[in-house]
């Protein structure tokens, strides 16, 4: 019974930390890098919470706790595809449109170099994730 138990809560906590994009995994809370071209904007990461149905359970509310000192972070609502592993019940999500967040960097004109920012991510589930980014803008 404590394996079932076990099983079952991870089950639950991947399920929850799927929820989220997966364009390149990360734990909470890791940094992420990312190179930008300078003075384009570019999308960074996007961000949803999908029922099993693939109905969306509603927009992660997505908040810029610091803002890059030489560009700017933008957030959008747009919709996209999700991208859950093949091992997840909602794989086959990966197929539908979805409703997102995404989340977008824009280095002033002429900046080339090493600019931050960080971002709180609050799920329709309560679930909190702060993910910083590090951009290198060539």
């Amino acid at each position: 019974m404590r394996t079932l138990s076990i099983f079952f809560s991870l089950f639950v906590l991947y399920g929850c930390a799927d929820q989220i994009t997966a364009t390149q995994p990360q734990a909470a809370n890791q940094v992420v890098h990312r190179g930008v071209h300078s003075g384009a904007k570019a999308r960074f990461d996007y961000f949803y919470s999908v029922a099993v149905t693939c109905e969306i359970t509603g927009y992660p509310e997505v908040i810029i706790v610091r803002t890059p000192s030489h560009g700017t972070a933008t957030i959008e609502k747009r919709d996209d595809y999700p991208s859950f592993n093949r091992d997840n019940v909602r794989s086959d999500c990966n197929k539908k449109l979805v409703g997102t967040m995404q989340i977008f960097y824009e280095s002033k004109p002429d900046f080339h170099g090493h600019d931050a920012f960080t971002i709180k991510v609050i799920y329709p589930d309560s679930n909190i994730r702060t993910i910083p980014y590090v951009v290198e803008v060539l």
